[in-house]
């Protein structure tokens, strides 16, 4: 009971203190949490990155093949890739934009040879990703799912066949954003600028 009294005094007594105490406070509190807005910055990229590319290299790695052994066939374990594949560009976009909000906000000044691997891998995952988007609703289209039959076949393929490359070249461009914000944290660390950024 006194416990709780005393949370209640406390509250109340935050209550009364002026914002620029409160706020002082609660940086206090981030910086013995060891809480920056480069830490937050890094660890929702990370989440992000974690779902996402952790997902997608699951599912094609693992997924697709066990998938199809249990049901018999790649033909009928495509009906569900069509469902996942749906949520792993909306989760590939929104990545992006993590990614860009990290880009913009730790983009390494002297740094060229990173500035122009985190550059450039991140154009190529946003093309594909744009271009993934645009393509599977044609794929969709070409789908019977009620009887799980597939029309015009070669036709399927051929575009099928172009959204796995593209897939692919996506993946290749995230490990190598990856990689390169990887080197541009441990710079940024190393040279005292990794608790300033926002």
């Amino acid at each position: 009971r006194n416990v709780l009294r005393g949370l209640h005094l406390g509250e109340k007594a935050a209550k009364k203190l002026p914002l620029n105490m409160k706020a002082k406070r609660a940086g206090q509190l981030a910086e013995a949490l060891g809480i920056s807005c480069e830490t937050c910055r890094r660890y929702v990229v990370l989440v992000l990155l974690a779902v996402w590319f952790g997902g997608f290299t699951f599912y094609a790695g693992v997924v697709v093949h066990t998938g199809s052994r249990v049901l018999g066939s790649h033909q009928e374990f495509g009906f569900v890739t069509q469902q996942v594949t749906r949520w792993l560009n909306l989760l590939g976009a929104l990545t992006l934009l993590g990614l860009m909000w990290n880009c913009l906000a730790a983009w390494p000044e002297k740094l060229v040879l990173l500035r122009w691997g985190l550059g450039t891998s991140w154009v190529v995952m946003l093309a594909v990703q744009v271009a993934l988007f645009s393509m599977h609703p044609a794929l969709d289209q070409m789908l019977d799912v009620p009887n799980h039959r597939v029309h015009d076949r070669a036709h399927f393929h051929s575009l099928h066949e172009l959204y796995l490359t593209l897939s692919t070249v996506q993946w290749g461009a995230t490990l190598l954003h990856l990689w390169c914000l990887i080197a541009v944290w441990r710079h940024l660390d190393r040279t005292g600028r990794g608790g300033e950024t926002a």
